[in-house]
């Protein structure tokens, strides 16, 4: 029987003739997370959906100056098994021998980085996510330092880092770039600097030190890196507020879910919104990036959230998207948590991630999102699975006929919190609510 290897490699040489160019600067880009899906599918699958342009996988959920032993630590759910690095001479600590939290043994996210660059997909690698992340950094060097890492363990690969045996993670993938999805609101212990001061504003410190650091190192080669971030919906956000009104983003994924004031929810009842994806532009407009984009963040399905009413169904998402889609020069498409809920979410045969898909060409075409299932499907209406809400008709959308959310959805497990845990995971979706600190 080939390897899983051989048969990744074969798979990525197929897709090679198909791959599509890439355009950062599109509004026509869907993006989803992986890598906290309950029971999720491996990272090859998830990049093989035609519909998506840029996959982020989640998380470094640990940071060096929280790490044992002074390393950082990550959480992919079920893509690895547990094993973890040592630590090596000369990075961080400086010790040798040591567990940490870094996960080493992680075999089908190489294949899958390959798969999704060979079919022109751009490979993004998550910081932070939801609770249980506790990371601050406590300095400029901190800040360096940990860029510097993940540059080493995750960017080109060098012989100098290998043979001095530090981390690479994903073997020689190398990803696009990284994101930042920061949501810690409360502290295990109070953050402290590198000299045991207690450290001011710790939410948002030292994330444009990281930023800028990592330009500097995409500076030095020819291929092109991405920098993005997750920001709650209330602006200014506490986290990245400070970075992005000073640093170079490619991409802001707003999350427009479970701070229901600004909800893509809300913003479909009236009189009952502060919906502030269109005010983003004012935020944006003062990036030193002048060709930033701003992503509509959703759940993927009535599971993917705190609450089902947080879900939008197609139809609804285009209400939302059509408007903002022409007034918004800086609009750059759909963002979905995450990938396993958006595949098990399918409506008329179609998953999540293809009808996000054909809510942004409709956009762009300025066409009605045609909604009629097939007539081998039975389904006759598109409605909110777990909801009586309506969608709007406030915009061109077309009602004869549509589907009704698949019994599959039903599989995903979700939890009691606002967070949604994997089989083999301690991270959860990056949809914290804190409408006080955010």
């Amino acid at each position: 029987m080939p390897s899983f290897a051989t048969i990744a490699t074969a798979f990525v040489s197929s897709l090679t003739l198909a791959s599509a160019a890439f355009s950062a600067t599109s509004k026509n880009n869907v993006v989803y997370y992986w890598g906290q899906g309950p029971d999720q599918a491996d990272l090859s699958t998830a990049c093989s959906n035609p519909a998506v342009d840029i996959v982020v996988i989640g998380f470094i959920n640990v940071y060096p100056d929280q790490g044992n032993h002074s390393y950082p630590g990550s959480n992919f759910g079920n893509a690895c098994d547990g094993t973890t690095y040592t630590t090596v001479p000369g990075l961080f600590s400086g010790s040798s021998g040591e567990e940490t939290e870094l996960l080493k043994k992680c075999d089908g996210i190489n294949p899958g980085i390959k798969v999704c660059q060979a079919a022109g997909k751009k490979v993004l690698l998550s910081l932070g996510g939801g609770y249980p992340h506790n990371g601050w950094l406590k300095s400029e060097t901190s800040a360096n330092d940990f860029a510097d890492f993940l540059w080493g363990a995750f960017g080109p690969q060098k012989s100098t880092w290998v043979n001095s045996g530090k981390p690479r993670p994903f073997g020689d993938a190398i990803v696009d770039g990284f994101d930042f999805d920061i949501e810690t609101y409360s502290f295990a212990t109070t953050p402290t600097d590198s000299n045991g001061q207690t450290l001011t504003a710790p939410e948002s410190y030292g994330y444009d030190y990281m930023i800028a650091r990592l330009r500097s190192h995409y500076a030095t080669v020819a291929r092109t890196y991405y920098i993005s971030g997750a920001p709650q919906c209330i602006i200014s956000d506490v986290h990245l507020g400070p970075s992005i009104a000073n640093s170079w983003y490619d991409f802001l994924f707003v999350q427009l879910y479970n701070t229901p004031e600004c909800s893509a929810r809300a913003s479909l009842t009236p009189g009952k919104s502060t919906f502030t994806l269109d005010k983003w532009e004012a935020v944006v407009a003062q990036n030193p990036n002048p060709n930033i984009r701003v992503f509509l963040g959703l759940p993927a399905s009535t599971k993917a959230s705190a609450s089902a009413d947080y879900y939008l169904t197609p139809s609804e998402v285009y209400t939302l998207t059509e408007p903002l889609y022409s007034s918004m020069e800086h609009f750059g498409g759909i963002m979905l948590w995450e990938a396993t809920y958006a595949a098990r979410n399918t409506i008329c045969g179609q998953d999540y991630t293809g009808w996000m898909e054909k809510v942004l060409g409709a956009c762009a075409s300025n066409k009605a999102l045609v909604t009629a299932c097939p007539s081998s499907s039975s389904s006759s209406s598109i409605i909110r699975s777990t909801s009586s809400v309506q969608s709007s008709t406030s915009s061109r959308i077309s009602t004869t006929s549509s589907a009704q959310i698949s019994s599959s959805s039903s599989a995903f497990s979700s939890s009691s919190s606002s967070k949604v845990s994997s089989s083999s995971s301690a991270v959860n979706s990056p949809v914290v609510t804190s409408s006080s600190s955010s």
